[in-house]
């Protein structure tokens, strides 16, 4: 017994996006080290702090210029010499 054949190609997205992602994992980090966002782990307790403290009052101080703290953290990350 033969199977029909489809009416309409069958995409490949799932093998195009795993080659994609494969051949980006052998890549070394595209990002230079001083635009990688800073990690948890490289804060001690009190610049976590500190850090987390200063975006809370930035969105209490200013409401309308930001919809949530990862604005505050984006725009720490673009002007880091302001902060």
């Amino acid at each position: 017994m033969a199977f029909p054949a489809p009416s309409r190609p069958v995409p490949f997205s799932g093998l195009i996006a795993g080659l994609v992602t494969g051949l980006a994992s052998s890549l070394p980090h595209p990002a230079p080290g001083w635009l990688r966002w800073t990690t948890r782990a490289d804060l001690s307790r009190e610049e976590d702090r500190a850090r987390r403290d200063f975006i809370q009052e930035m969105l209490a101080r200013s409401p309308d210029a930001f919809s949530g703290a990862q604005d505050v953290q984006s725009f720490m990350q673009h002007f880091p010499d302001r902060f």
